[in-house]
């Protein structure tokens, strides 16, 4: 049987969520008539700005249902991994999926790199 997804990615609805509690320290400061942003505040439209800036990334559902992969090239399924060579949802999602480890480690590195400036 295989692992469970240590992966667990958020539902879509999390993003606005996410994005805006990113925006809501600058906004509020600004409201109150702030001409200098705390650094919390530059920290977290920094993160933003890396967010706006990265590449914009398409999927498509494979017979109904996500998968993932890692900068690792770990392979996930909603809720198990799925293991070097086997099939999900009978797609051979390793075929599909072949060279997505390292532009997901590519991407990785660049939000990294963005935290840091």
């Amino acid at each position: 049987m295989s692992a469970n997804n240590p992966l667990q990615w958020p539902s879509f609805e999390q993003l606005g969520r996410d994005f805006y509690e990113k925006l809501r320290l600058a906004l509020s400061e600004l409201q109150a008539g702030k001409t200098e942003l705390s650094e919390k505040a530059k920290e977290s439209l920094d993160m933003l700005q890396v967010w706006l800036d990265a590449p914009c990334v398409a999927s498509v559902k494979l017979d109904g249902t996500n998968v993932g992969i890692d900068d690792s090239g770990l392979v996930v399924g909603r809720n198990k991994v799925c293991e070097p060579g086997q099939s999900y949802q009978k797609v051979d999602v390793w075929t599909v999926l072949q060279g997505y480890g390292d532009k997901a480690a590519s991407m990785k590195a660049k939000f990294e790199a963005g935290k840091k400036s």
